[in-house]
């Protein structure tokens, strides 16, 4: 059942016979009801759908950061921020052949734009941080210097991410993340080889409307603080 809001002659949001109403973008849309197939699925079929659930696996997990990393790219397209990365990702992340398509962490992309992206990045692990550091230019342009850098650590064990979306300046050189909120509030109770993180670093300008693509710095494994 739809529901209006906005009074009588506002915008009904919900079921309404064959139409659905709903809102995208602070706008009101109308569509046709989806229709269940009886149809069996071919075998592209099950492929792109198969992509797409990966593809929006990693989305939702990594959502907060992306919302401020694709927010540019999607200006004007008439999508969302999530839904102009999944279509990059699952794109260009996500590689082999069917049915063993596997996530290239090292393709994927977390947030997209024209900055210059990290000078020589490098991380480490030091409980219970992770410690990031870029090369600072000494030919640095000065309408660079005050953009804020934004990490992301993912854990596809945890199907957790954790992030921070307005760091130190570009000129600062480093920056920490802290792991222990993750650590603490999930099962550790798993294998060496799985307890990992994927990681990435991006830069924001100062006013927030322009950023960089995003880099991937590579696997940390946390029992052992080694990288891949």
């Amino acid at each position: 059942m739809g529901s209006v809001t906005g009074g009588a002659f506002g915008t009904f949001v919900g079921k309404v016979g064959n139409v659905v109403g709903y809102i995208r973008l602070g706008k009101p849309c109308v569509r046709n009801a989806p229709k269940k197939s009886t149809k069996p699925r071919s075998s592209g079929q099950l492929s792109v759908n198969k992509k797409f659930q990966m593809g929006r696996k990693l989305i939702s997990h990594t959502k907060e950061f992306i919302n401020v990393g694709f927010r540019t790219a999607a200006l004007g397209t008439g999508q969302t921020a999530q839904n102009v990365a999944s279509s990059w990702n699952i794109k260009e992340a996500i590689t082999g052949v069917k049915p063993n398509f596997l996530l290239d962490y090292s393709k994927v992309l977390l947030s997209k734009g024209d900055l210059p992206v990290a000078n020589q990045p490098v991380v480490e692990y030091v409980y219970p941080n992770l410690k990031f550091q870029w090369r600072v230019a000494s030919d640095l342009e000065a309408k660079y210097e005050r953009d804020q850098v934004m990490l992301l650590a993912y854990h596809p064990k945890w199907e957790r991410s954790f992030s921070v979306l307005s760091g130190n300046r570009r000129n600062v050189g480093e920056e920490e993340l802290y792991l222990i909120p993750m650590a603490e509030s999930l099962n550790r109770n798993i294998s060496p080889e799985d307890d990992f993180v994927e990681t990435y670093i991006s830069f924001i300008s100062d006013d927030r409307n322009e950023i960089s693509d995003s880099v991937y710095l590579g696997r940390v494994y946390l029992s052992s603080g080694t990288q891949d």
